[in-house]
């Protein structure tokens, strides 16, 4: 049995810091991503877009076919109207003369660009580029305060050999209005032992400026 103040012996860690992960984590151009972004365990992911998905999808074992994609409206500083009884969609901007007719919890002002969603099902894309490295695997797990106002993301895993900026399964559960460009993921890499290195249709994905 170990003494009072012996020392234990290093073990290797599976997950990685923030800052080995950060190697691995990079703005579309390849330049460092923000030192405020990098946390001590993974790597803040940003939204880039977040999108609609309308019509039917098709999915079956090792094939899918997925709706026609949209980009959710994206206001650009606006007052919204919000009551809780109402099923209609948030108004995009409201008269700054008719707002002493309304109550401050009914007012929700965004300053930002942002999304005005409703309930329902979105796909949100990420500006920063990923690359998996050997013999590590990684996952997206969604920032608490995407998940304390009672929405999620989801996320399939990230093999090692992928290169890209990916996306994530944004799901809400009442109107959310979400900032372009905020904080909404974190990126972790773990060590892990490969069959192979990823070769799939995504790879390379969003590598464009759109």
């Amino acid at each position: 049995m170990s003494g009072v103040g012996s020392v234990l012996p290093q073990r290797k860690s599976m997950f990685k810091s923030g800052i080995f992960t950060s190697d691995y984590v990079t703005e579309l151009d390849g330049s460092q991503v923000e030192e405020k972004r990098v946390q001590p365990h993974g790597v803040e992911l940003t939204i880039d877009k977040i999108f609609t998905v309308n019509g039917h999808s098709v999915v079956k074992d090792g094939d899918y076919y997925k709706g026609k994609r949209e980009e959710a409206p994206l206001n650009n500083g606006d007052t919204h109207l919000v009551k809780d009884n109402s099923k209609m969609p948030p108004m995009e901007s409201i008269d700054s003369l008719s707002l002493e007719d309304y109550s401050n919890d009914e007012l929700v002002e965004m300053e930002e660009p942002h999304y005005a969603l409703q309930k329902g099902g979105y796909v949100v894309r990420y500006n920063e580029k990923i690359a998996v490295p050997n013999d590590h695997v990684g996952f997206v797990i969604p920032r608490s305060r995407l998940i304390r106002t009672g929405n999620n993301l989801s996320t399939a895993v990230w093999d090692s050999g992928y290169e890209g900026r990916g996306e994530g399964g944004l799901h809400i559960h009442n109107t959310c209005f979400m900032q372009k460009g905020m904080g909404i993921a974190q990126f972790v890499l773990a060590r892990a032992g490969v069959y192979e290195q990823y070769d799939g249709s995504h790879n390379k994905e969003n590598l464009d400026n759109d």
